[in-house]
Parts: C-alpha cells; structure tokens; sequence
C-alpha cells in the first residue's frame, strides 16, 4: 500500500529546516496535496488539525507544546526555537495527542467537546489493536483482559477489552519497545525513516537481508502518517478462518475508514461526526457497512459535502493463511461522495430496519450482538453500484464458514425476515417490475399457503411440515435455475399453482422484461427475496430449522 514514497539508495530529497528570518525558528509544513501524499496521509493530516484545534480550545498556554503553528485549508506549519527545540514540542505534542485512559487508547483530537462512553472507547480500541497495532510486541503493552459492562434499552450488556501499558504512537518515554511517535518524527527532521505497519497498515520491509526495500519518508510524510489513528476509525468487522499452527481457526478483521480529504477546514467538526456514538452503531459487518454508516453519520449533521470529502475509502485489514500473526489489508471499498447519491437513501432503509437487535447472550452467559447477514450483503452491493438485492441467492445456498460447525445461512434469514419484508415494500425500486415480481411471488406464496392451512385446519403438525416442504420446494426451484428457461419454468409453476394472481393481472408488461436472457438471475435474485421476506398470517410464519441463536464465530 505503501508506494508513494521514497526508496533508500534513491535519490532523495530530505527537508531541510527553515530559520525564522528575526527569531531562531524551525518549521515543518505539511502539504494536503504534496506529492507521497496518499489519502492515509491526508487523513492522518487532518488528525493533526483536529488534534491541534483541541489544544488551542480546551488548554491554557503554558499546557500547550512550546512551539507556533498555522493552519490553512491546504496545509500546515509547525514551528519551534532552535533545534534543541524540537524534541520539546513533540514530546509535549505527542503526549497530548496520544493518550491511555482506564487503559484504553484515547485521542481527544478525535471526539471533539464530547468523548464518546467507555464500550464506544473500547470499540474504536479494539479495532486499532486490529490495524494499526495488530504486531502485538513491537507496537504496543498489553496487559490482562479487563471485564466491564454497559446498559442497552435497560439491558445489562457484558464485554471485555486488553487494556495497554503503552502504544507505539504515544510519547512512551523510554517505555515502550523501540521508538516511539516523538522520537520518530524527531528522527525524520534529519534523515528519512523505514515505514513500519504501525504507521501505515501494510508497510512491510519486502526483505529483511535487503535495507533497500523498506519505504521510507521525510518528515513532511511521517508526521501525517503518525496522526492517522486520529485522522480514521477503525472498527472490528467480519473475520475468517485462517491456517494457524495447522489449525484452521477463525480471526477476527477490522473496517479502517480513510477520508479522503480535500480541505483542511472545519476538519474539527467532521472527524468527531465519523465515529460511532453507541455501541450499537459500533456494529459493522464489512468495509461496506462501516463506510456507508459514516456517510449517514455525516448527512444527519449536513457535513456530506464533495467540496471537503471526495470519498469515503474503507480498507478491510485480516489475517491471511501466509501470517495468521498479523493484520495486512485484504480488500478495499470506496464509496464517493454524492448528496443525490439514491443508494444512501437506499441503504438508511436497510440500517432503519435491520438495525443490529439487542444483545444476547450464549449458554455461557458471555454477551454478543447477532450478526446481520442481509445488511453487510445490502451495503456491499449498494457500494458496488449494484441493485441491492444482487447476488442474493448466494445467501439462499452458501454456509457461514466462520462459525465452529458451519450451518447454511437462510436458517438465520428467519431472524430479519421481518426487516426483509419492510424492505420490499418501502425501498424505491429502480425499476416497476421489481416489485411487481416480489408482490408476485408473495400473492403467490398467500395462495399456496392458505390452500395448505384450509386443508390442515385441525392439524397443526401437519400444516406446519406441508408449508415448510412447500417453501423448500419454492427455493430449490428457485436456486436450481441454471437458465433463464429454467427459472421461466419455476416462475410459471408456481404462478399456476397459485391460482390467480391479481399482481400479474395489473403489472405483467412490468414483469415481462425482467423475464428476458439478460435479466433473469437479477430476477432469480428477486424471486428468492420474495420468498425470504414473505410474512403471513401467524401460522404461516414457519422456522423451517432448530436454529441455536447463541451459537458465535470462534
């Protein structure tokens, strides 16, 4: 990721430090749109200008790194006197920056006038742990895991967190493993310095034999990338099973959100707008989930604006099967910046129905939030410019590989069929016979349904098993259509079966064209939404499984 900088042997320019022209002053400017400067950088950029306005509104002068700075909507200048000067100003700088509060990572650059409670804290710290300090040794101090609780809706929620003694970005003085922020930016003055992962997620030496393959930065870069953690945010998301000791066992991954900047102004308010306020809003799912709710975050305050943000850049960092040990990216996510932007809209439907539901708790009364399958999968085809119900057949057929016995994930569909089913009838649709397919296949469904329940009036049993072998017949249909011909066919069989269809009466020109060669799996897709989502009367609500509901990744 790393690939704008400068390689050693290469020839390079190392800032040099200005004098004042009446005083004996040293000064650092750092340039938003310098060249090297990726959009970590210019997030890392802006954490520093947040960072900087704390200080200026919440402490005195003589608490305050000895040294002047100017802030424009482009860039930076930091001075101070003398070089004997410079370690004092960012040792006092970094102190005030990076801070360990109940042992938890703390930026108050970041929450602005309000910090965030202490599980929201133990969120954003949990996943830094998983980005930006994942190399455990050398970036940071753990110490025993520490148990707490917090309420939700007068629920009593248990969670725990690894408290640090120090982290690398932090001035340590002299207690951490090797060098610490200050000393680094001190460092970088003189001569350019190796990028490791705790500065930037994925910067890696190529070999350890060569010195020449490690990027490196001047100062007027490494002091950007030392500001990132405040800059982005970065939340535990998703996870995978990864080879570890010949084990394969499940790793959880972390959402790092990278704004793309461009202009430094009012960077104050924008930052602390990012980052989650619940722990309910704590829970995201993959890169796409986290970025779209920090573009909702940022509407609901009016501070989408493409004039200061061009795009919101998640990077999904997670163990792979080459290193289970560390945390390098994995897959990446933009979504721009539009105020027009209909997928938004789209996706505050799916966060206002398919909100994560309350806390439970597993058999050993250790609390977890239940995971959402339809949300993730909502926000990723939004992000990707997709119809947001694309792909869902994959949710109809494929296991969840991360959980300890792999179940198929339409047996969990049942918990957000309700949210489903609000969906289909409130999102704006692209297209008329969108709908008209799923009201369809509802009407149809109704039909089949109450035939059934009319049949089995005085046997319960009964009508439950023939309702749930007739949805499964209705899904292997579904899924098994290979063609276009195929899923005609399915379609028609149970339209027939049905009876009549009032919804086909009035739409069938609406219909007819998503029925063709080249949108048949996009209506494949509907037709299984369709089924997912359907709600009935009570008794034709089926479970079509024993599915345990405490029962989380590994």
């Amino acid at each position: 990721m790393a690939s704008s900088g400068i390689r050693q042997g290469a020839a390079a320019r190392i800032h040099q430090l200005r004098p004042g022209k009446r005083s004996q002053m040293e000064s650092l400017t750092c340039d938003l749109f310098a060249p090297g400067m990726t959009p970590l950088h210019r997030a890392g950029l802006g954490g520093l200008v947040s960072t900087l306005r704390w200080i200026e509104k919440s402490l005195p002068d003589e608490e305050r790194p000895p040294g002047q700075w100017t802030i424009d909507g482009r860039s930076v200048i930091l001075s101070w006197e003398e070089a004997e000067g410079r370690k004092s100003f960012f040792d006092r700088l970094f102190s005030l920056a990076f801070q360990i509060q109940e042992g938890l990572i703390y930026l108050p650059g970041q929450y602005g006038e309000l910090a965030p409670p202490l599980e929201v804290r133990a969120a954003l710290h949990e996943g830094l742990l998983l980005s930006f300090y994942a190399h455990g040794p050398t970036s940071r101090g753990s110490e025993t895991a520490t148990e707490s609780t917090y309420e939700v809706d007068d629920k009593l929620v248990s969670y725990r967190y690894l408290p640090l003694s120090w982290y690398k970005h932090q001035n340590t003085e002299g207690h951490g493993r090797g060098k610490d922020g200050s000393t680094l930016i001190v460092d970088s003055l003189t001569e350019p310095i190796g990028l490791t992962s705790a500065l930037f997620p994925g910067a890696i030496q190529r070999h350890a034999a060569h010195s020449a393959s490690q990027v490196v930065q001047n100062a007027e870069l490494v002091l950007p990338l030392l500001f990132a953690p405040v800059g982005t945010m970065a939340l535990k998301a998703g996870g995978k099973k990864v080879n570890d000791r010949g084990k394969r066992k499940f790793k959880p991954g972390a959402a790092l959100l990278i704004p793309d900047l461009n202009t430094l102004s009012e960077v104050e308010y924008f930052l602390p707008t990012i980052i989650p306020r619940t722990a309910r809003d704590c829970q995201v799912a993959n890169v796409a989930d986290a970025a779209l709710q920090a573009e909702l975050r940022l509407r609901s305050r009016n501070l989408l604006d493409p004039e200061t943000l061009s795009a919101i850049r998640c990077v999904w960092c997670c163990p792979t099967d080459w290193n289970s040990r560390l945390q390098p990216p994995s897959a990446v996510t933009e979504v721009s910046v539009d105020t027009t932007y209909i997928a938004l809209d789209q996706f505050e439907i799916a966060m206002a129905v398919l909100a994560p539901p309350l806390p439970r708790q597993t058999k050993k009364g250790e609390s977890f939030w239940p995971k959402s399958y339809t949300r993730p999968f909502i926000a990723e085809n939004l992000a990707l410019g997709r119809p947001w119900y694309a792909g869902f057949t994959r949710l109809m057929t494929a296991k969840d590989e991360t959980m300890k016995k792999p179940k198929p994930i339409r047996d969990f569909l049942k918990f957000e069929r309700g949210g489903l089913h609000t969906m289909t009838e409130e999102i704006p649709w692209d297209h008329s016979g969108e709908k008209a397919i799923v009201r369809a296949v509802h009407e149809a469904m109704r039909c089949r349904y109450g035939r059934i329940a009319a049949e089995n009036i005085r046997n319960q049993a009964a009508m439950k098993n023939r309702m749930t072998r007739e949805y499964e017949r209705q899904r292997l249909a579904f899924v098994g259509a290979k063609t276009a011909d195929a899923l005609r066919h399915a379609l028609a069989d149970l339209w027939s079966r049905a009876g009549s269809n009032s919804v086909l009466r009035e739409s069938w020109p609406y219909v007819l064209p998503l029925l063709s060669n080249t949108k048949w799996q996009l209506t494949r897709d509907l037709a299984l939404i369709a089924l997912a989502s359907y709600q009935g009367k009570e008794q034709e609500n089926i479970d079509l499984t024993e599915t345990e509901t405490d029962e989380v990744e590994e």
